[in-house]
This record gives C-alpha cells, structure tokens and sequence, in this order.
C-alpha cells in the first residue's frame, strides 16, 4: 500500500498518529485496566492492575515492544507536537488512575500513613521501563520475576 494510501484515511500523518495512540491506549486498556477493574480498589487492584502491565509487556502485544515505552521515547523532546501531546495525555490520564489506587491503598491502612502516591507510580513506572529494555534489548528470562519482586518492594509488600 502507497504512503497516501495509508494516510489518505486520515488526512493527515499527525491525525493517522494521534489515531494510533487512541488505539494503542485502547488495546492497553483491555488488557490490563478492564481486565482487573473489579478487584477490591486499593492494593489488591494495584497489586492485579501491575501483574497484567507486566504480562501485557511479556506477551509482546505490539511487536516493536511496548507501543508508550517506544513512542513514548520517540517524541518526548517534540515540545508542542499534537502528537506528544496525545502520549502525554495518555500517560497523565494512567497516573491519575495509579495514584488514585496506592491513595485508596493508604487510606485502608494496606500501605503505610504517609506514603508519598506520586513517588510510588513514578517507581511502578521505572520498573514496568526496565522490564520493557531487559525483554526487548537484553530478552532477559529473568526479567518478569525481577520485575514482579521489585514491584513488591516497592510497594513494601512480602515476596
């Protein structure tokens, strides 16, 4: 299929772009977030929420690897891009989410008073980073337990 043949739809490659981050956000979320919404909200949810993440990352949905990790990387410096602005927005709208589930995971008393929210995503979001790099640069075997056992360690729970 021609280059126009693939845009023409679209109407532009910035649209057919935008377009693929709604989509990819889509198959994400059918994959990890509906699958593990009707957990009890708090640790539990958060706790299922990451195990899909990773297994979503360990299936390889995408076949470049995970499609917010590498796009994610490709228009971060692309300040005032629509596009960078559409991943941003993504990212943004999961964090929230994130937050919302360690909060409610401190106010049940399964994490501790105190637990800074934000600090704990922004680890969830390193680990899920680096089993993205050791399965798809390294194809690290061991990369899904060790990103299983830091996810606990961070989140101070037992192995």
């Amino acid at each position: 299929m021609s280059k126009a043949g693939v845009v023409g739809p679209f109407g532009s490659k910035q649209a057919l772009q935008i377009a693929a981050v709604e989509y990819a956000e889509q198959v994400f979320l059918n994959a990890t977030w509906r699958q593990t919404a009707g957990e009890r909200p708090g640790l539990t949810r958060l706790l299922a929420f990451c195990e899909s993440w990773f297994a979503y990352m360990e299936r390889g949905t995408f076949p470049g690897g995970c499609f917010f990790a590498v796009t994610g990387i490709e228009f971060a410096a692309r300040l005032g891009d629509p596009v960078r602005q559409e991943l941003a927005d993504s990212e943004a709208r999961l964090m929230r989410v994130l937050i919302g589930e360690v909060e409610e995971a401190v106010s049940c008393g399964e994490l501790p008073a105190g637990t800074d929210a934000a600090l704990v995503v922004f680890e969830i979001g390193a680990v899920v980073r680096e089993l993205h790099r050791a399965l798809k640069l390294r194809g690290d075997a061991l990369a899904g337990s060790f990103a299983r056992r830091a996810l606990r360690r961070v989140l101070g729970v037992g192995e």
